[in-house]
This record gives C-alpha cells, sequence and structure tokens, in this order.
C-alpha cells in the first residue's frame, strides 16, 4: 500500500504562483459553456434563429475538434503514465541493499506542459475503479499556494490524507478519534490514520486506538511536478547534498515544445485520419503557431487560442449556421437566403430565376461534398510531403527556415511552391537504392488500386533507374501543386473555412492602454453595442463622474494641483446642476425659511461634489493615472500625457 503526494515546483522565479499552482491542480476547463444569452451576434441578412444556431454549430464543431486533440495528448502522455505508474509500483520492492539510510521515492516530472492534464491522467492511471474499496494507492494534490512554510506545508500533506468524506473507497476519517489534541501538522495524525488501514479489514470501521509515540515508516511515494528543465532540475539546484542523500530521485520529462505543437496541430487539421468540421486558415494557423513558441506553450493554452479561432469564425461569418444543415423555414429568412442566393450564383448559373429553397439546399449539400473531398485531397498530398520530407531529412536533409508545420502552412495558400522545387532537386540528388526505398514508402503510403498507388507502380517497374528517379521527382512535383490548390476557391468555402481571415489578436493580446483611455474618452461608445452606428454627441456634463475629471487632467501640465482640479470639476457639477434645477424659487412669504433650507441644501452640495471628486479620483489613482510626490503635498504627478488620434 502506498501514498502519493504531488506537488508543484516551489520558488520558482521564471514564472508567477499562479502559473505554477496550473502544474499541481486542475482549474481549467476542456470547454468553457459562456452561456447562450452571451451569443447575440447578428447581421444585416441574418436568418430570425441565426445567433442560436450558430452557437449550436459552434459547440458541435468545437466539440469534435477538442475531442481529437484530447485524444493527441492522451497518446503523447501515455508512455510516460505507463513508466511513472510503473515506477511507483516498484518504488518499494526494488531498493537497494546494504544503504547506509532508507531513501524517499522521488519522481520528478519535468516540461509540464500538459500541466493539471496530465496530472489528472496520471491519478485516473493509479486509480482507475470508482467502485474499488480497497484502493493499494492514496493520493494527494498539494499546490505551492498551501505551502508557505514549513508548517502549513505539513497541515496540507496530513489533512490531504486524513481529512477525507466518510466513504469506505477514500480510508478511515480521524473524526471523533481523539485527533484534535494534535496539531494539524503532527506527522503523528498521519501515521495513525496509516495504521489504521493495515488493520483488518472487518475492524476497520471501529473506533481507532489511542495514538502512540512510535511512528510507522510509511510508504510515501512524491511526484513532483517541475517548470525547471530536466537538467539539473529544481531539486538538485535547490536542496543541499545532505537532503538529496536521502531521496531518490527519478526523471521523467513530458512532451512539450515543437513536438506536442506539430503533434496537436498536425494532428488535428492535415491528418489523413480525421477531418474537423471547420478547418483553419493558414492566417490563424500562422499566429496559433507563434504565440505557442513565442507566449504560452501550454496544452491549456493552446487550446484556448484554437477555442477562440472557431469563435471568431462562428460570430463573423453569417453563413457558417449552415455548418452541418440548411435551417427551417421561416417568415424573416428570405433576406438570408437572399444572401446566399448571392453567394451561389455564377456566370455559368442559368434559369436562377427557376431556384427553389430545396434547389438552394441541394447546392449548400452539394458544396459541402464538394469542400471536403477537397480537404482530404489536401490532407492526402500533405502526408505524402510529409513521407517525403521526414525521409530526406534522415539521410542528412536541412534547409533554413523550412519545417513540417510551416510547410504546412504554404500548403495551405499555395505559398509552397519554391519549397517543393528544393525537395524535388534533394530527391533528384538521392541514390539509386536509396529511390526505391522511397517508392516502396510511397507505394504503402497510398491505399492499392487507387490512382497514386498505379503511378508507383509504373515507376518501380522502370528497368533504368535514373528514369524512374526522374519520373518519381517530376510525379510528386505534380501531385503537391495540384493538393495545394486554395480551398477559398471552392463554392461556399467561407462556411467550413476560415481562409486569410485574421485571427482576433486583440482577445488574447489586447491594447490596455488605447482600451481604458478611449473607454474613459467615451465611455458610452465604449459601452453600446459594436453594430450600433450612431455617435454620442453630448456635452462634457452629460459624462461619468471619472471622465469628467479624466477630461480635466489632459488639460493639466505635468503636476496637478489637486485644488484646482477639483474646482475645475465641481464646475462641471455645477452644469449639470443647472441643467437638472426645477422651477425659479417663490418670492414672498416664507422668504427667511428658503434661504436657511438654501443654505442648507449648498452645504450638502458641497459635500457631494467632494464625494464624488474623491471616488473619481480613487479610481484613475487605481487605473495608475497618478502618481504621488513628497515634494508638494497638495500635487499629484501625471502618467499620461499624449493620446493618440486612435484612443
Amino acid at each position: 500500500m502506498s501514498s502519493i503526494s504531488t506537488s508543484s515546483e516551489e520558488g520558482s522565479s521564471a514564472r508567477g504562483g499562479e502559473d505554477m499552482v496550473r502544474a499541481g491542480v486542475a482549474f481549467v476547463d476542456w470547454i468553457q459553456d459562456s452561456g447562450d444569452d452571451d451569443w447575440d451576434e447578428t447581421f444585416d441578412d441574418d436568418h430570425d434563429e441565426g445567433p442560436q444556431l450558430r452557437w449550436e454549430a459552434y459547440k458541435t464543431a468545437w466539440k469534435n475538434c477538442l475531442d481529437r486533440i484530447r485524444h493527441i495528448v492522451h497518446k503523447l502522455h501515455e508512455p510516460v503514465v505507463n513508466s511513472i505508474s510503473q515506477q511507483i509500483g516498484d518504488a518499494y520492492s526494488q531498493t537497494l541493499p546494504g544503504l547506509p539510510h532508507p531513501e524517499l521515492p522521488v519522481i520528478a516530472v519535468s516540461n509540464l506542459a500538459g500541466g493539471s492534464t496530465f496530472l489528472d491522467e496520471l491519478s485516473q492511471h493509479l486509480d482507475p475503479d470508482e467502485d474499488d474499496e480497497e484502493p493499494s494507492i492514496y493520493t494527494n494534490h498539494i499546490s505551492p499556494a498551501q505551502c508557505p512554510n514549513l508548517t502549513s506545508g505539513m497541515r496540507a500533506l496530513i489533512t490531504g490524507f486524513t481529512k477525507r468524506p466518510p466513504d469506505k473507497r477514500k480510508g478511515p476519517s480521524l473524526e471523533g478519534c481523539g485527533s484534535s489534541t494534535l496539531a494539524s501538522y503532527d506527522i503523528t495524525i498521519l501515521d495513525a490514520w496509516y495504521r489504521a488501514l493495515r488493520r483488518d479489514r472487518e475492524k476497520r470501521d471501529q473506533p481507532l486506538p489511542n495514538l502512540v509515540s512510535s511512528h510507522t515508516e510509511i510508504p510515501f511515494i512524491f511526484v513532483v511536478s517541475l517548470l525547471s528543465p530536466q537538467s539539473p532540475t529544481y531539486l538538485h539546484v535547490t536542496y543541499p547534498r545532505s537532503t538529496l542523500a536521502v531521496l531518490r530521485i527519478r526523471q521523467f520529462s513530458v512532451p512539450s515544445g515543437a513536438r506536442l505543437l506539430d503533434e496537436i496541430i498536425l494532428g488535428t487539421f492535415f491528418s489523413v485520419d480525421f477531418g474537423p468540421d471547420i478547418i483553419l486558415g493558414p492566417a490563424a494557423l500562422s499566429f496559433i503557431i507563434d504565440h505557442f513558441e513565442r507566449y504560452d506553450s501550454s496544452v491549456e493554452g493552446l487550446i484556448h487560442t484554437l477555442q477562440l479561432a472557431y469563435l471568431k469564425h462562428f460570430t463573423h461569418e453569417p453563413l457558417s449556421l449552415l455548418c452541418y444543415t440548411m435551417p427551417s423555414e421561416s417568415e424573416s429568412s428570405s433576406s438570408f437566403e437572399s444572401l446566399l442566393f448571392t453567394r451561389l450564383v455564377t456566370e455559368k448559373d442559368k434559369d436562377v430565376d427557376a431556384w427553389t429553397r430545396t434547389s438552394l439546399g441541394n447546392k449548400v449539400l452539394n458544396a459541402r461534398d464538394e469542400f471536403f473531398e477537397s480537404a482530404q485531397v489536401k490532407r492526402v498530398g500533405f502526408g505524402l510531403l510529409r513521407l517525403v520530407f521526414d525521409f530526406l531529412s534522415e539521410r542528412g536533409f536541412k534547409a533554413q527556415n523550412m519545417s513540417i508545420l510551416k510547410l504546412a502552412c504554404k500548403m495551405a495558400n499555395r505559398k509552397i511552391i519554391s519549397d517543393i522545387d528544393l525537395l524535388v532537386a534533394q530527391i533528384k540528388n538521392l541514390k539509386l537504392s536509396e529511390v526505391e526505398r522511397l517508392l516502396s514508402d510511397i507505394y504503402d503510403y497510398f491505399e492499392e488500386a487507387s490512382d497514386e498507388w498505379k503511378a508507383i507502380v509504373s515507376l518501380q517497374d522502370m528497368d533504368d533507374g535514373k528514369r524512374a528517379k526522374a519520373g518519381l521527382a517530376h510525379w510528386f512535383q505534380q501531385y503537391i501543386e495540384v493538393a495545394a490548390t486554395p480551398l477559398d476557391d471552392l463554392m461556399l468555402a467561407e462556411i467550413w473555412y476560415s481562409g486569410l481571415t485574421p485571427y482576433p489578436m486583440e482577445l488574447v493580446n489586447p491594447s490596455m492602454r488605447s482600451t481604458v483611455v478611449g473607454g474613459l474618452l467615451r465611455p458610452y461608445e465604449f459601452a453600446s453595442h459594436p453594430s450600433s452606428s450612431s455617435g454620442w454627441a453630448g456635452s462634457i456634463a452629460d459624462m461619468p463622474d471619472t471622465s469628467i475629471l479624466f477630461q480635466r487632467y489632459l488639460d493639466s501640465g505635468r503636476m496637478i494641483n489637486v485644488y484646482d482640479w477639483y474646482e475645475t470639476f465641481r464646475g462641471v457639477l455645477e452644469m449639470q446642476r443647472e441643467e437638472g434645477r426645477a422651477s425659479p424659487r417663490k418670492k414672498g412669504k416664507g422668504k427667511g425659511k428658503a434661504k436657511a433650507k438654501d443654505k442648507e441644501d449648498e452645504k450638502k452640495w458641497q459635500l457631494e461634489c467632494q464625494a464624488r471628486f474623491m471616488r473619481a479620483l480613487h479610481e484613475l489613482d487605481y487605473m495608475g493615472f497618478l502618481k504621488h510626490t513628497g515634494r508638494k503635498a497638495d500635487h499629484v504627478l501625471k502618467t499620461v500625457f499624449e493620446i493618440g488620434d486612435d484612443e
């Protein structure tokens, strides 16, 4: 029986504590459902149920893509998970005899790009049966946030095992057994809990005996997820030799970096075994690859960028609701059908006046079949390109700025011609024996009796090796050029293909400065719906208090006198007061009482102006527009000076 504690690397300065917690506990959902109420994107020529239909189509398309990514990630993690599980099972059975002191098994997992996903897969592999009443392994997840010091770390370690729900499968609970007399970080509590597990199963539900001072050797196995590289690990750099002497460290590395990116992108969008319902174009793929390589190389980050690309497609293309089926006919869908008719009609079409709704639906289905057939041809062509590229790379071929992932992006928009010429030249330089090997690999790649298979058979039957080599190079070049035909040229390709539509980078890397300044300068336009074209033409008196104060902020110099700032702010509030003032005061009887009341109202108004000024001032200070100085107590420094036209 073993107990496993998984934790993240502590004290890393490369990333913040929040990033380190990601490696220890699961906090990112694979699908974040924002709800149907937030999906309100509409178009001028839209179906009356367009937003809802696009939302349903998006969920279906993204689920299929996500399931594929999960499958790929699971395949990448599976060998490492199996190796770690084997190491855990043999941790206390295969020990070296004659050691001067016992060693504590520690498994260090480096390059944890999978984050919480990998730890979840490992936990499920160690304890797969949810109905097992007698598990052999108990797990406890510990994050760096739970270990600010030694006492808190011990408390998290002990309570993570002992404070379990009253479930037989989860192990015994120490509640009501006198354990409260000990500190929660006392190892004696965990010792008693472990001894209870070793007792006879028939007596397991009885009260635990009194705690004793002697400690049972608890078979701990620590699985530590590290953000640092595999060699040297954070453990070897941080802990002294005396501590490392009692640790038996085994290192494992999870696939990450370029390999992870290649497997997910190529396996999802360029695999002959899988066809996504929505195919991303070269513009979106190039941004996703660049963002992964520069900023976030985690699985969760890659999934989120792909998900945003899918969201962008369904929120900016009105015909994307036709991704799966033709919507039902409704009274207000005539404008949508007119839009569809405009996209479908070509100069070759005749008798377009006789087209009916049924004929439109049939043309959409035909366009869908044609698109996915062409997409499959492109994927098969890329598979051949990858086969030849890998074959040449194994024989020492290297080209600057050429990788299989970049070739995939270039193949999507037919920018691969120059690269194909380079590969063709390398094929012509192969030895005859290597040409035979390459022909054999291509022969196994294509299905039997296909046109490509027949072409390879004819090349293999040639007696002249030089002619076979030249014929292979010529056939390969022609085949890839045909497969590289852009999908944009197909009818209604915009429904299933994002094409050259740019990636919504403002969602991944928003311009914080221009957004905040623009919201303060034009608050009503900032809060209105993007589809609203009506501009706001009000005065400064109609703005919120923070915007009023920010306008006066821009009119001042480098240093602002707070009292003068308040006076200009109050002047605008006086304008608001005058515009909202009631009818003129009555003269005559009760004139003294009216003056007293006006004096009291004026005092309240002064307090209100001061309170509104302080609230707006604190908001600007919170947003970083102010810098306090000790030289002049009644002055503040500006941090923003020039405002561009785009803001």
